[in-house]
């Protein structure tokens, strides 16, 4: 679906499970990479390839903690002016037992928006100050967040 909406664009696809097989995904502009999200070193060395994303869709595991950790890790590689998107907001997944407990990503993010405070407790002080000098708009729509980065020009 990506490939067809996103014609010029390459696509880089992080997941937890095998490598798809089906042809569709055998494509140049197409990349996968199996690995949890919120394995650094192993999205790290997607990072390193890629260094800058316009747009970052986190339809991962859906855990509040995983959503936010993958936020604050990922945002700062996000070009300017570009998106960070979260999927799936609602589900009902518990919380995660290797990060420290956050609450569900969406009041999180209303709170941000409306405060222009954020304090996630998986994040260093470091990621929580990126996040509220870089990201300038958040808009919500029932189960989906998009975030625009602050565009440098």
């Amino acid at each position: 679906m990506w490939l067809d909406y996103f014609t010029n664009a390459n696509i880089v696809s992080v997941d937890i499970r095998d490598e798809p097989t089906e042809p569709v995904f055998k494509n140049e502009r197409f990349e996968y990479l199996k690995s949890d999200q919120i394995d650094i070193l192993e999205v790290g060395k997607m990072i390193v390839r890629y260094r800058e994303f316009f747009i970052i869709v986190d339809d991962a595991s859906h855990v509040p903690e995983d959503q936010q950790f993958t936020l604050g890790y990922m945002f700062p590689f996000v070009e300017s002016g570009g998106w960070y998107v979260i999927e799936d907001l609602k589900c009902r997944r518990s919380h995660s037992t290797r990060l420290p407990t956050c609450k569900k990503t969406i009041p999180v993010l209303e709170s941000f928006k409306k405060t222009g405070k954020i304090n996630i407790p998986c994040l260093t002080e470091n990621q929580n100050n990126y996040l509220k000098n870089n990201v300038t708009d958040i808009v919500i729509y029932d189960k989906i967040a998009f975030m625009r980065k602050r565009d440098e020009y």
